[in-house]
């Protein structure tokens, strides 16, 4: 039979006696297309006599944890934990506690600094005339007892102040000393007052500038390690949330799949069913009990990740327990502008708090070397009160004291003699006391220490210096590599500012993406 004749026939069988008079047109069958040649790779011969083990599949549940019962976590709990636990966050609050104590060390160049010394000399030197000797033209001695006081500040302003009070007590055989125990004193208030380099900024004022901020940027990077302590524990609580959620969807999708592989063996064995419907089902259960455990796989992993967030001893007990996250969700938050988003991260962002920091840092560089640049212009002032007192020397050894006593001796001879010719209203007077008492000091001078200080509080004997210093290097090559390298320090935070900001807008355009995705999925 021709394949015309066949199609004719067919079409009566199919449309009945009643279109066996509809005309019946020729149809040209067209040959199968030939199957394509598989492309198969060459795969070498691996894991020889490996077999599939045969018995029960592994239970569904997460290895190295009880089933149950789940110990229930807070969001707040697992956050306080982990910021608890991190070693990370503990070093960055003992960075900032240090940060702390430099500028407690900085500000120590302003404090005003005592120093005392006690001194003692004893000295023994040779005869040099008859008026720097000893007695009988000998050696003479000298013993020096002295303190010293001194105290020092240094003002805010670049002004450098100090007052030496300075007090003795020498003692001496020397025959022509004034005194034989003196006892000299001096107190002196010295002031250096920078007028152009060290005016606007020294060592002082740029250690503590950068102590201070330096604090301020330890804190920033506290805040920074906080905020990504927060983020892991918020990441990863979340995504826990998910996938203990995803489990119970695939065990959901799982009891489904096996009832209706259930129903279609029923099906069959009433004979309404083919049994390719039961091999289906069952390749469909198969392929959930598969999803069930890769589900389960992804709670183990998630679960020891929070718990390493959190956990800080390998013995601890919720180790061995699983974790079911209890903190509500709540609804998504609403959609922010990308610019909203962006400028809350300058704003919140610890890292552009740092790069602030930093740049605060290149700035006193800048004005440190800018002014270590300028010429030194220092007024100086010196205001010095002397003061002595002491016993008077009354050595008879005193070459001097001898002469001038046979002198006085003569000269009052000579005066007896005039006045025994002079009527008795222009007698001469005599010579009154010895030679001894000329050479002494005035009696105004006689006394101990107290005398000596005495005198230094009425500022009798002063001294007044004034000078100004003047110093200008002919070249100064520090000063200018310092300054042109805070200047390039300076200029490169600009570029390292210019790519924060461009990390912003690139994380906050993803992060309003991702938001929109997901309120898609939530409203689907």
């Amino acid at each position: 039979m021709s394949s015309r004749a066949l199609w004719a026939v067919l079409g009566v069988a199919l449309m009945g006696a009643g279109a066996a008079d509809l005309p019946v047109r020729p149809v040209t069958l067209r040959p199968p297309a030939p199957v394509p040649t598989p492309n198969l790779p060459h795969v070498p011969d691996v894991g020889t006599g490996y077999a599939v083990p045969l018995g029960a599949p592994p239970p569904a549940e997460i290895a190295g944890v009880a089933a149950a019962p789940a110990v229930g976590l807070a969001l707040g709990d697992a956050i306080a934990m982990a910021l608890m636990k991190n070693t990370s966050l503990s070093l960055a609050q003992a960075n900032r506690r240090i940060a702390a104590f430099q500028i407690v060390a900085a500000r120590g160049a302003y404090d005003v600094k005592l120093q005392v010394v006690p001194s003692y000399t004893h000295a023994v030197d040779a005869p040099v005339n008859p008026l720097v000797t000893g007695p009988a033209f000998g050696a003479y001695t000298q013993d020096t007892t002295g303190l010293l006081a001194q105290v020092s500040a240094q003002t805010y302003g670049g002004t450098r102040l100090s007052a030496a009070l300075n007090a003795q007590r020498t003692t001496t055989n020397e025959v022509g000393a004034g005194f034989s125990t003196s006892y000299p004193a001096s107190l002196q208030v010295a002031l250096t007052q920078p007028l152009l380099r060290g005016s606007r900024s020294d060592d002082a004022r740029r250690a503590l500038a950068l102590a201070v901020i330096g604090e301020r940027s330890q804190t920033d990077a506290t805040l920074l390690q906080a905020s990504q302590t927060v983020a892991a524990v918020a990441d990863a609580y979340w995504d826990l949330v998910a996938n203990w959620r995803n489990v119970a969807i695939q065990e959901t999708a799982l009891q489904q799949a096996y009832a209706q592989a259930q129903s279609n063996v029923r099906l069959v064995r009433a004979g309404r069913a083919a049994a390719v419907d039961v091999a289906e089902a069952n390749v469909q259960v198969q392929v959930y009990q598969d999803a069930v455990y890769s589900a389960l796989e992804n709670v183990a992993r998630l679960q020891n990740t929070l718990k390493g967030l959190l956990l800080a001893d390998a013995g601890d007990p919720l180790w061995r327990a699983n974790l079911a996250p209890v903190t509500n969700p709540g609804e998504a938050p609403d959609e922010p502008p990308v610019d909203d988003a962006v400028a809350a991260a300058i704003r919140n962002r610890a890292e552009f708090a740092q790069l602030r920091d930093a740049r605060r840092q290149a700035e006193v560089n800048v004005a440190y070397a800018r002014d270590a640049r300028r010429p030194q212009a220092d007024f100086q002032l010196n205001l010095t009160s002397n003061a002595i007192a002491g016993v008077p020397n009354v050595d008879a050894a005193n070459p001097i004291a001898a002469a001038l006593g046979t002198q006085f001796a003569a000269l009052n001879a000579l005066i007896a003699n005039a006045n025994r010719t002079l009527p008795p209203g222009q007698q001469i007077p005599t010579l009154v006391g010895s030679a001894r008492n000329v050479l002494q000091p005035p009696s105004v001078l006689n006394g101990s220490l107290g005398s000596a200080f005495s005198q230094l509080a009425k500022t009798q004997y002063p001294v007044i210096a004034a000078q100004l210093v003047f110093g200008l290097p002919l070249r100064n090559r520090a000063a200018d590599g310092n300054l042109a390298a805070a200047r390039a320090q300076l200029a490169s935070l600009d570029v390292q500012e210019i790519a924060l900001l461009e990390q912003f807008r690139a994380e906050a355009s993803n992060a309003v993406q991702v938001l929109r995705e997901t309120r898609y999925r939530l409203a689907g």
